[in-house]
């Protein structure tokens, strides 16, 4: 019985993993939407105190470009959370695989 409870955990091990890469995504979602939406409404008050278009469209190109930064670091911390996930994942399946053809 405890063999195979042991079995069962190598299996499970994955499972926990994808849970806490889903953890560390929502929490990286929660991020950038708490972020996009404060610099959104900061960019509107810095917009309604204009005094040309010129004005306007350069901090409208400045923001666009800290929305772009921003979207690449929250890409990359993403790809770095699922690639994480995937190599452990796979570390663990594999040794699973081969415990199991073991016993």
């Amino acid at each position: 019985m405890s063999n195979s409870l042991n079995q069962l955990d190598i299996y499970m091990q994955p499972l926990q993993e994808c849970k806490e890469t889903i953890s560390k995504l929502m929490a990286l979602q929660k991020y950038c939407f708490d972020d996009v939406t404060k610099a959104s409404f900061e960019q509107l008050k810095t917009l309604s105190h204009c005094s040309s278009p010129e004005q306007a469209m350069n901090l409208n190109f400045y923001f666009c470009k800290g929305l772009e930064a921003h979207a690449n670091y929250l890409s990359n911390q993403t790809y770095a959370a699922l690639s994480d996930a995937q190599d452990a994942s796979l570390s663990k399946w594999t040794q699973g695989s081969e415990k199991r053809s073991k016993d």
